[in-house]
């Protein structure tokens, strides 16, 4: 199992960025949280399948090069 953990940065809260990757994060079968924090950037956590994840990702790379967002990678971690 991958685990992916990241923060967003730029305007990502009130535009629904917390919706949208929750949503394709179920969409995919991930698990984990999308939480605003309080410096106006966004925690993501996701875990799952390495081939996923790697669509999670990609995903939100998409949506940020559209949008303008920011995400800067904390860690990933392999286990299991």
């Amino acid at each position: 199992m991958k685990q992916v953990h990241f923060l967003v940065s730029g305007r990502v809260q009130g535009v629904c960025y917390r919706h949208y990757s929750a949503k394709k994060a179920r969409e995919l079968g991930l698990n984990g949280f999308v939480k605003n924090l309080a410096n106006g950037k966004v925690e993501v956590l996701v875990e799952g399948e390495k081939d996923k994840i790697e669509a999670f990702v990609d995903f939100r790379k998409l949506s940020c090069a559209f949008s303008g967002f920011q995400a800067k990678s904390l860690q990933r971690q392999f286990s299991g």
